[in-house]
């Protein structure tokens, strides 16, 4: 639609009147003006019904791609467009220091020039207010840039673990729940490509289980993001790193060749143990005789002495008269039992042996196993490979964390093949055991 015409006067009516002050004007003057400006308001009506609403406002689908403005665009995640303000910024950068270096060189034309002193220091001036504007125009380009932080990087849609494009980086799996490693390029996307390579590869560094986070954001587009928790070593390979991740959160998905942010939050190195308890209890004789009060179950030995007992570990306990009693914050116990018979083992029947540590167990009135959890289980057989005419030893080893509340005993089986029935005993022959156990606050 063409512009409006513009109303132009076509008559001096105040010559007229001033020449003819009794006559009335001239009608067909009058006539002739008032429809010249009829029909520039009537076009300029037009021409507002174009693009505007009767309450006022634009007229719906009014505005086109090509009326937005470049900082709209980039707001609103164009590529082409973020990509124009990041060059402009760039240019913007390269002014200021280009002023920035003309104000250096022309501070220092004026030391060694004294008699030019006015001129430099005038020419001085002139350059650093020309790197203020600079700086301010960098600034002001920076702002149309939707919250553009971390390292920049484009996005690839290939899940293939191995080099990605300069700048790029990819996901080993096409659905953002299923991904367990990241590739990125050695280079970001920044401008130049600065290599951070070493940045990325310390992203592993600390000790503990999850060394870090891993937060990537598309640039213009906050809503789509995700994150990930980094859970073991990251793998150099020179050119490009690869990151073993598990999902945290997400949201939308990714698309090829989208812009986005990358920024990584270290995890704190795993705590220092702080303290560490010991006890070691022993049984020995010459005479030892089990029979068990129900067929194939664990007997709790009479524990002889408490060879040492560091901060107290062994302990009285209602249930089994005393056990190993880990304090509250403890992290780790490990427990180990030996048991050994020198000059093989004397019985009214075929026997074998079994020491097992329980945790939190229950006894009847002998000593019998009632319930508990078993932690590790060790088993010695009545041959000559154990119980024969050499010495034999039994060593029963386990490692547990520990909830307030547990405790923990080593109890000992004699299998017999009545299922119980049968007396064995250690008759003249030393029976010889100990149970210690260490803990790790």
């Amino acid at each position: 639609m063409a512009y409006p015409t513009k109303y132009e006067r076509q008559y001096d009516y105040v010559a007229y009147q001033n020449a003819n002050p009794t006559r009335p004007l001239p009608a067909t003057k009058v006539n002739a003006d008032l429809n010249a400006a009829a029909q520039s308001t009537s076009e300029i009506v037009d021409f507002l019904k174009g693009f505007s609403r009767d309450d006022g406002k634009l007229a719906n689908e009014s505005v086109d791609w090509d009326q937005l403005s470049l900082a709209v665009k980039a707001s609103i995640g164009d590529t082409t467009s973020v990509d124009e303000v990041l060059e402009r910024i760039d240019e913007a950068e390269a002014a200021a220091v280009a002023a920035e270096n003309a104000a250096a060189a022309a501070s220092s034309s004026a030391n060694s020039a004294a008699a030019s002193v006015a001129s430099a220091a005038g020419s001085a001036s002139a350059a650093n207010a020309s790197a203020v504007a600079a700086a301010a125009s960098a600034e002001n380009a920076s702002a149309t840039v939707a919250s553009i932080g971390g390292d920049k990087y484009a996005f690839e849609t290939s899940t293939s673990m191995a080099a990605p494009a300069v700048g790029g980086v990819r996901f080993n799996n096409a659905t953002l729940g299923s991904v367990t490693a990241l590739a990125f390029s050695a280079q970001s996307a920044a401008v130049g490509n600065p290599n951070i390579g070493a940045f990325i590869a310390s992203w592993s560094a600390s000790t503990n289980t999850v060394k870090g986070i891993i937060e990537v954001r598309k640039v213009g587009a906050p809503g789509t993001f995700a994150v990930f928790a980094i859970n073991g070593a990251v793998t150099n390979n020179t050119s490009w790193l690869q990151v073993p991740v598990a999902l945290v959160a997400s949201g939308g998905s990714f698309s090829a060749a989208d812009i986005l942010s990358v920024e990584f939050s270290r995890a704190g190195d795993k705590g220092a143990i702080s303290g560490i308890r010991a006890a070691r209890i022993s049984f020995n004789n010459t005479n030892f005789t089990f029979v068990p009060t129900n067929p194939n179950q664990y007997k709790l030995p009479v524990w002889q002495a408490a060879e040492f007992n560091v901060g107290g570990l062994y302990a009285a306990e209602p249930h089994l008269v005393a056990a190993f009693i880990p304090p509250a914050g403890t992290k780790l116990i490990h427990l180990h039992a030996q048991i050994w018979i020198i000059s093989g083992l004397k019985t009214t029947g075929t026997a074998s042996v079994v020491a097992k540590w329980i945790k939190n167990a229950q006894v009847d009135g002998n000593g019998v196993l009632l319930a508990g959890t078993g932690i590790q289980v060790a088993t010695g057989l009545a041959s000559p490979s154990f119980w024969g005419a050499d010495s034999g030893v039994l060593q029963s080893t386990g490692i547990d964390i520990p909830s307030p509340g547990d405790y923990y005993n080593l109890f000992f089986f004699f299998d017999t093949p009545s299922l119980g029935s049968t007396v064995v005993t250690v008759d003249g022959n030393p029976f010889h055991s100990f149970a210690m156990a260490h803990t790790f606050e």
